[in-house]
């Protein structure tokens, strides 16, 4: 969808689109390691998306405003990558090589398969949980 929802700032660069945020408990960081999702119709399955990570409380008091985020990792979904997608469970699964952990992930979507309607559920964000207190 071209209708701007949101921006995510990262080292001057604005990121547009439709975003999930989620944090772990305090004193704990994930190293992330992939981001995997279900989907009941591929065409309305994320074709872009990029990873934000925080340690920075900002990003939780402030979720429109703060510029305390960095990029992970941009994906896009690759209908011809058989690593990514798996047709019989209805996944789609990007791996991130990552060896530093966040408290905060921010997934922003900048564009949608082959649809301007976004649809995925059991979004799960897998990696290494370390406790830093």
């Amino acid at each position: 969808s071209s209708e701007i929802v949101s921006e995510t700032f990262s080292e001057n660069i604005v990121t547009k689109g439709i975003w999930f945020q989620f944090e772990l408990n305090a004193g704990y960081q994930c190293i992330p390691s992939n981001i995997k999702m279900s989907y009941v119709n591929l065409h309305n399955a994320p074709k872009r998306f990029t990873l934000f990570g925080s340690n920075d409380n900002d990003v939780s008091m402030y979720p429109k405003t703060t510029t305390k985020w960095e990029k992970i990792k941009q994906c896009q979904l690759d209908l011809s990558n058989n690593s990514i997608i798996d047709s019989a469970n209805k996944t789609l699964t990007f791996d991130i090589d990552m060896s530093v952990g966040y408290s905060y992930f921010r997934m922003v979507v900048t564009h949608i398969n082959h649809s301007d309607t976004l649809s995925f559920y059991n979004l799960q964000l897998n990696g290494n949980v370390i406790k830093i207190n």
